[in-house]
């Protein structure tokens, strides 16, 4: 499997229309900061602060900056639309000649064969008849020799000739009709030559225009890459400005008419307000990995955390290289079966992905190979989970089972039934780090506890009340964390089987979570797309993300500053805490 295939036409104008999106977007932006200069201008010049007034000058210059460079990004965009246009138009021409090659190709091959047909009845009629003849003329000969007239011997010897001349004629019928397909063989194989070369050359000459496109893309991405490069520091400026803002607030007393200006601000622009109030969280969005068609369902990493695996609605498997934050493979299963679940094994060699036509697949993390596909459920795999001690798969589907699979031979060695409700689907699973307790949950409110060992019910924890969908042991194998449809997260001291706390704010389902390899930090993210970080010792919430546009799907740590987070919006994220970093350094 290629790892950098070629972008095609397609793909390069769809690029094009999601960087011209970019630049509507950055413009928009720099309405925006013009629209906050003008208002801390006249705000700033009331509370006499000239320091904020200069940083007003200096965005509204930044803002025409900005608008210039946009301008000739718009045009360069219009240049490559002209240009992907007459190429999609070649393209499509060269796709039909290939067509009517093949069409061609395929009525001469037809023709061939049937003038062969009767050709091949002919010959068999032939030797048919031949063979009577033989017979007849054979009997014939005997009786000639056998009387004693020389006229008789004559008449026999000539018989022979023409026997002897007859059969080598209808050799070289026989030999003909051997021939004859070969010959049109030959043809055949002549044609076919002649469609390899119109492909080849209609293949080469696309090659050759989107290496042109890809010449005109590169400086544009140059200029994407600046634009992004002061965009991050605009939001830097954002910041101060919200600062001073503050303090201004704080200090100065101000006029009715001065109060209503400055709460105006917020409400003119709320989304501008979130960026503002977000630029003091501890953690933020470092990287944005786009490539996903559809919906983002579950996202793992390998053992030693470089490669990060992401699993989709689009029926693909992804692989990500984290240090370079870039595409490395796609897996593709060619079918129609959507992933709705992936994992790792222990040692980072094998992938699997639980898919919504009820199988699993294995795959070879590193070559990318599919392996094995394993079949027994009757309906959606939903959770599955390797043993950490083990070559042990468990998987959770609709069709209210969990499996015990043997990966190294795809047999299921047990099969686990103790739900009872008709209406009950298996939503997750997760395996103790000590690899001796499987937890799942259900959409009957419940989470049971197995030994993994024997397929026994340890126990069942009660409380959530909707259906759970996500669980999490932490590290250090003392507490297991669920989230439920009923918007809370809940805490439990498993082993006991008692809860401990219960975490209230999500405004949706709670359907991801995730706990930092240090034991002190949990993610949870849910429907409505917040992902929210918690104080894991104390239960107190740290900090809200809000920057997903529908349901946060899946949650992993790369490490106890990093966090991924996989969302309906086809998105995956990566968030840094750079005051855990800053502190470090």
């Amino acid at each position: 499997m290629k790892e950098n295939a070629p972008e095609t036409p397609k793909s390069i104008s769809i690029k094009a229309k999601q960087w011209s999106e970019s630049a509507e977007y950055v413009t928009v932006i720099g309405s925006i900061v013009g629209t906050i200069a003008a208002v801390l201008t006249q705000e700033i010049a009331l509370a006499a602060v000239p320091l904020t007034i200069a940083l007003g000058f200096s965005l509204d210059s930044r803002k025409r900056g900005y608008q210039a460079l946009i301008q000739q990004q718009r045009h360069t965009l219009y240049q490559m639309s002209q240009m992907l246009e007459p190429l999609t138009t070649q393209l499509s021409d060269l796709e039909s000649r290939s067509q009517s090659q093949q069409a061609e190709l395929h009525e001469s091959t037809l023709q061939m064969q049937q003038a062969i047909n009767p050709l091949k009845l002919q010959l068999g009629q032939l030797k048919n008849q031949w063979q009577d003849f033989n017979e007849l003329t054979q009997k014939q000969i005997r009786e000639l020799k056998e009387s004693s007239s020389e006229q008789n011997e004559t008449i026999a010897s000539q018989f022979e000739q023409l026997f002897d001349q007859l059969e080598q004629h209808l050799n070289q019928v026989e030999n003909l009709g051997q021939n004859l397909p070969s010959t049109f063989a030959k043809e055949i194989q002549h044609l076919q030559t002649q469609l390899n070369e119109i492909q080849a050359q209609s293949h080469q000459e696309a090659q050759d225009a989107i290496a042109k496109i890809q010449g005109l893309l590169t400086p544009l991405n140059h200029q994407l890459t600046t634009i992004e490069g002061n965009y991050q520091s605009l939001k830097e400026k954002f910041g101060h400005i919200a600062t001073e803002i503050a303090s201004l607030q704080a200090q100065a007393t101000y006029s009715p008419q001065q109060a209503k200006l400055a709460v105006a601000v917020p409400e003119m622009m709320p989304e501008t307000a979130i960026a503002l109030s977000q630029t003091s969280l501890p953690w933020r969005c470092q990287q944005v990995l786009r490539g996903h068609r559809q919906a983002v369902n579950d996202l793992a990493l390998t053992r030693n955390r470089d490669l990060l695996i992401s699993g989709s609605d689009d029926k693909t498997l992804k692989i990500w290289q984290l240090n370079t934050q870039q595409e490395k493979r796609v897996l593709e299963t060619h079918d129609t079966a959507a992933i709705k679940t992936v994992t790792v094994n222990p040692e980072g060699t094998i992938i699997a992905s639980g898919r919504d036509d009820a199988t699993i697949q294995l795959w070879q993390s590193i070559t990318g190979k599919p392996l094995r596909c394993l079949k027994g459920h009757d309906r959606v795999v939903r959770a599955i989970a390797f043993s950490p001690k083990s070559q042990l798969l468990a998987s959770g589907s609709d069709d209210k089972t969990i499996k015990f699979w043997d990966i190294e031979t795809g047999v299921v060695q047990q099969t686990l039934t103790g739900y009872a409700d008709w209406s009950t689907k298996i939503t997750d699973l997760a395996v103790s780090p000590d690899g001796k307790i499987l937890a799942s949950s259900s959409d009957d409110k419940t989470i049971k506890l197995w030994h993994m060992e024997t397929g026994e019910i340890f126990g069942t924890l009660n409380g959530h009340l909707g259906a759970v969908n996500s669980l999490a042991f932490s590290p250090d194998n003392q507490i297991l964390i669920s989230g439920s449809s009923d918007k809370t997260v809940k805490l439990w001291q498993w082993q006991q089987r008692r809860e401990i706390q219960t975490l209230m704010g999500h405004g949706g389902s709670v359907d991801a979570i995730a706990v930092s390899p240090d034991n002190q930090t949990l993610a949870t993210g849910s429907w409505d797309g917040q992902i929210k970080l918690w104080s894991l010792a104390t239960g107190r919430e740290i900090c809200t993300l809000k920057s997903h546009a529908s349901a946060v799907m899946a949650l992993v740590f790369a490490d106890a500053t990093t966090l991924i987070s996989g969302s309906s919006d086809t998105t995956i994220k990566i968030w840094q805490n750079t005051v855990s970093e800053q502190n470090s350094d």
